[in-house]
C-alpha cells in the first residue's frame, strides 16, 4: 500500500491511496490517476513498487517526465518525497507505514531496458563476501577493471523477483560517493529499449555487492582520472556515466556508402520549379566557389546496428580508465593523449570480444569511432574534413543532418550518447575561442579553419545539445546566382546600373529566403576601388572585396544592437554601408542614418507578408521620431528586391523601383517578377548607371 500526493500548479493538493504494485497516470478514463490537463498525455507514466522501492517509467509521453527537475528518459527508482513532474501536476510517493510486505508485480511486468540515465542505485552496507581463491601462477593476466558480462558471475539474483544493477533502473538520488573498488557492471547492449516497465527483466535490485578484484589500468591509460576542464560535470570519477538509450529513429541499416562521403551531384542549376539546390542566408549553404582544397580524407565512421552497441559499450568502459571529458581547446591536438586513449580502447574491446559482450567480425570501424569520439570531435571530424559539407546540424545523438548542397539529409553517422554529444559541442566552443560557463547555454563562433557553428545546450535545448555547423565561404557573384536560377542577366544589370547610379538598394523576404546571398551578390558589383563598411547582427558576409571593415554585433556584447552599430559605422569613412540581418527592432533608427549618409547602400531586412512597403512603414512607426514613417521609407529606400520561394528553391521574386508620392508615401513599380515560371520585364527605371 502506498499513497501519491497530488498537487496542481497553483492549486490544492490531494492525496490518493492504493494498495497494489503498479498505477497508471494520465488524461483520460481507465487511468488510476487521471490529470485532465492538456500537457498530460492520454496515458503519461506508470509507478510501480517493487521490493520496497518506487520505480517511474515515462510512457513516451509527449511532453516527457519529469524526477527532481531531470527528464527521465528510462525506469528511474524514486525516494520518498522526489517530486514526479507530470504536466502541471506534481507528485510525490509515501509508502503507508501499515503496509504489509509490497506486493510483488507479475514477473513479466518488468523487462530489459536502454542504459539508465542516472547513476545506478548506491551499494547498501553488507558483510564483505569471501576472498575469491588464490589464482595460480600461470593465470592469464590480471583482469581488467570491469565488472563480468551478465550471466558471467556475480551476486546471485533473488529466486522471487527483481531487477539486476544492469537492468537499466537508475537512482533518482544524488550520486553517492563512489567507492573506487566497486567497477561498472557492463552497460546493457539492447538497441531497442522500451519506455515500458512491461519490458523490464524480473531480477531483484541488489542490496550488496561483490567486492570487485583490484583494480587494474590498461597500458597507457591514466591510472585515475584528473582533472577535466568540463564546467559541468564531475571528474575523477571511477564510473562512467551510464550511456542513455539511443532514440529509436536512428535508421537500423547504413548504406554502402555513408551519405557525408558522396560529392554533390555536379549539375547546372534549374531555374525556379525544377530541383536545383535550396540556398539560405549565410555562406553555408553558397556555391562552392572558393572553398578551400578538400583535407586529405579521412575514413567514415558508418557504423551497423551492432556496431552502435558495441560502440556505447566501449565508451561506457572506457570512462572508467581514461577521461572522456576533456574539452581544452589544445586536448584535440595532444597526441601523447591520443595514443593513450588508442591503448585502452584496445584493451576495452579485447575484454569486451573475449567475454563475449559484443559480437562484431571486425573492430577495427568502433575503435577508430571510440577514439575519435574520446579525444577528438566524434561523428564531425570526416564532415569537417569534406570540403564538399555546406551545412551539418546534429539534433540529438542518434540524428545528424548533412547538406551537401541539395538540401539537408539525414546520415547514419550518431554519438554513443547525450553526454558525448555535450562534450563534444563544448570541444567545439574551446576550439572556437570560447569559454563554457554553467550559466550559459548558446554560444556561436568559428573554428580556426573556418566554419561557423552555433551550439545549444539545456536547459534551452529541452530534448539535448544541438549543433549547427555551416561552411563559410566568400559570397557568391551575381554570375553564380544566374546559374542556380535565382535570377537572370536582365535584372542583374538592372543592379548594376542601380549601383552606378548609387540608388539606395534593399533586399526583403523572410528568414531562410536567401536575403544575404543575394546582398553580397549586389555588393559584388560595387567597383573595387570604393570602401565598403558592413554592419551585421551575425558575420555572414564575407565580401571578396579590397576595402572592407566589417562589424557585427555578436552574441556577446551585451545590450549592444544593430541599430547602435550603425550608428557608430557611420562615424568612419566609407562609400558605401552595407547593413544586413534587420529583422524590426531598430529599424527607424537605421532608416535615419541611412537617410543621413550619402546614398548608394544596401540593407538586408528579414520580415514577413507581401507587402514590403507597407511591413516597413508599420515597424518604422514604433521608432520614428520626426516626420511619418511612410516618409522616412520613402526617402531611405530606392530599389527593392524581394525574395520568394518555389518548393525547395529561392529566387528573386520582383525587383522594383521606389518613389515618394505626392503625400510621401512610399510607392513601388514592378521593373522585373516572376510570373508562371520565367522572370518578365514589367517596367523601366527612372535611373540609369
Amino acid at each position: 500500500m502506498f499513497t501519491v500526493a497530488i498537487t496542481e500548479k497553483g492549486g490544492a493538493q490531494r492525496q490518493v491511496t492504493f494498495d497494489k504494485a503498479e498505477v497508471t497516470i494520465g488524461r483520460v478514463q481507465g487511468n488510476d490517476i487521471i490529470l485532465p490537463k492538456g500537457n498530460v498525455s492520454k496515458r503519461h507514466a506508470r509507478i510501480v513498487l517493487k521490493d520496497g522501492r518506487f520505480i517511474v517509467v515515462d510512457l513516451k509521453s509527449t511532453n516527457g517526465t519529469y524526477v527532481n527537475g531531470r527528464k527521465i528518459t528510462s525506469p528511474l527508482v524514486v525516494k520518498s518525497g522526489d517530486k514526479v513532474y507530470v504536466g502541471d501536476f506534481i507528485l510525490t510517493l509515501e509508502e503507508s507505514q501499515n503496509a504489509q510486505e509490497p506486493v510483488d508485480a507479475p514477473d513479466d511486468a518488468l523487462g530489459a531496458t536502454g542504459n539508465p540515465a542516472a547513476m545506478e542505485p548506491p551499494p547498501m552496507e553488507a558483510p564483505p563476501a569471501p576472498a575469491p581463491p588464490p589464482r595460480a601462477p600461470s593465470a592469464a593476466p590480471p583482469p581488467l577493471p570491469f565488472a563480468p558480462p551478465p550471466g558471467a558471475g556475480g551476486p546471485p539474483s533473488n529466486p522471487q523477483s527483481g531487477l539486476s544493477e544492469s537492468d537499466g533502473i537508475a537512482e533518482a538520488a544524488e550520486p553517492p560517493t563512489v567507492d573506487p573498488e566497486i567497477k561498472p557492471a557492463l552497460p546493457p547492449l539492447d538497441e531497442d529499449a522500451s519506455s515500458s516497465v512491461a519490458s523490464i527483466p524480473s531480477a531483484r535490485i541488489p542490496l550488496e555487492r561483490e567486492p570487485a578484484p583490484p583494480a587494474f589500468a590498461p597500458t597507457g591509460a591514466p591510472p585515475a582520472l584528473t582533472s577535466s576542464g568540463d564546467p559541468f560535470g564531475p571528474s575523477g570519477r571511477s564510473i562512467p556515466d551510464p550511456v542513455p538509450p539511443m532514440p529509436s529513429n536512428v535508421p537500423a541499416e547504413r548504406p554502402s556508402e555513408p551519405a557525408f562521403h558522396q560529392p554533390p551531384t555536379a549539375a547546372k542549376a534549374k531555374a525556379p520549379g525544377g530541383s536545383s539546390p535550396p540556398r539560405g542566408d549565410g555562406p553555408g549553404t553558397a556555391p562552392t566557389r572558393g572553398l578551400a582544397e578538400p583535407a586529405p580524407p579521412v575514413a567514415p565512421v558508418g557504423v551497423s546496428k551492432t556496431d552502435r552497441s558495441a560502440l556505447r559499450a566501449v565508451m561506457g568502459h572506457l570512462a572508467s580508465v581514461f577521461d572522456t571529458t576533456v574539452i581544452e581547446a589544445g586536448s584535440l591536438h595532444d597526441g601523447e593523449r591520443r595514443a593513450s586513449a588508442k591503448a585502452a580502447i584496445g584493451e576495452v574491446l579485447t575484454h569486451l570480444r573475449t567475454s563475449g559482450s559484443i559480437d562484431v567480425p571486425s573492430t577495427k570501424s568502433i575503435a577508430e569511432a571510440a577514439e575519435r569520439e574520446a579525444v577528438g570531435l566524434g561523428a564531425l571530424e570526416a564532415l569537417l574534413a569534406d570540403s564538399a559539407v555546406r551545412e551539418i546540424i546534429v539534433e540529438e545523438p542518434g540524428r545528424v543532418m548533412v547538406d551537401h548542397g541539395e538540401g539537408l539529409r539525414s546520415t547514419d553517422l550518431f554519438f554513443s550518447s547525450g553526454q558525448a554529444l555535450r562534450t563534444i559541442a563544448l570541444r567545439l566552443v574551446t576550439q572556437g575561442g570560447g569559454h563554457p560557463r554553467t550559466e550559459e547555454s548558446v554560444y556561436e563562433g568559428t573554428l580556426p579553419y573556418g566554419p561557423k557553428f552555433t551550439v545549444i545546450l539545456p536547459p534551452v535545448a529541452v530534448r539535448g545539445p544541438v549543433i549547427e555547423i555551416r561552411r563559410v565561404s566568400g559570397a557568391p557573384s551575381a554570375d553564380d546566382l544566374v546559374a542556380e536560377g535565382m535570377l537572370n542577366t536582365e535584372m542583374v544589370e538592372l543592379l548594376h546600373r542601380a549601383i552606378l547610379a548609387r540608388r539606395n538598394i534593399l533586399v526583403f523576404g523572410p528568414i531562410g529566403s536567401g536575403v544575404t546571398t543575394v546582398l553580397g551578390a549586389v555588393a559584388g558589383l560595387i567597383d573595387q576601388s570604393q570602401r565598403i563598411i558592413t554592419v551585421e547582427d551575425s558575420p555572414d558576409l564575407h565580401l571578396e572585396h579590397d576595402h572592407v571593415i566589417s562589424l557585427a554585433v555578436g552574441s556577446r556584447l551585451g545590450g549592444a544592437s544593430l541599430a547602435n552599430l550603425v550608428k557608430q559605422a557611420t562615424t568612419l569613412r566609407g562609400d558605401r554601408l552595407i547593413v544586413d540581418d534587420i529583422r524590426g527592432p531598430g529599424l527607424a533608427t537605421i532608416l535615419h542614418e541611412i537617410v543621413a549618409r550619402p546614398p548608394g547602400n544596401l540593407l538586408g531586412i528579414h520580415g514577413q507578408g507581401g507587402a514590403p512597403l507597407e511591413w516597413l512603414c508599420s515597424v518604422a512607426q514604433g521608432g520614428a521620431t520626426e516626420g511619418s514613417p511612410s516618409e522616412l521609407v520613402a526617402q531611405a529606400v530606392h530599389v527593392l528586391i524581394e525574395m520568394g520561394r518555389d518548393g525547395d528553391q529561392t529566387f528573386v521574386e520582383r525587383i522594383s523601383e521606389v518613389k515618394p508620392t505626392k503625400d510621401g508615401s512610399p510607392k513601388a513599380s514592378a521593373l522585373f517578377a516572376y510570373e508562371k515560371g520565367a522572370f518578365a520585364t514589367k517596367g523601366s527605371p527612372s535611373f540609369s548607371g
